[in-house]
């Protein structure tokens, strides 16, 4: 999330901070589990209350993309 007194600059180009009690990472795309360091590249997956339960009236989609890591928490992967 980004606020009305950032800078035009990182509300255009910044998908901005994290909501509280909202998590996210950089993982490979081929390896969904291993977490990237800063700096590389991979897709973001998003953990937290904001995520929606899944994609009206498409569950396979819905599966594609909301996956539980290995302690049952749920992460949204975010492909591009």
């Amino acid at each position: 999330m980004t606020t009305t007194t950032d800078p035009m600059q990182k509300r255009l180009d910044s998908v901005g901070r994290l909501l509280p009690h909202v998590s996210a990472k950089i993982v490979d795309p081929k390896s969904p589990d291993t977490i990237l360091p800063v700096g590389q590249k991979g897709e973001l997956v998003i953990a937290g209350y904001n995520l929606q339960k899944g994609y009206w009236g498409d569950p396979e989609r819905t599966a594609e993309v909301m996956l539980k890591d290995e302690s049952g928490r749920v992460w949204m992967h975010v492909s591009i």
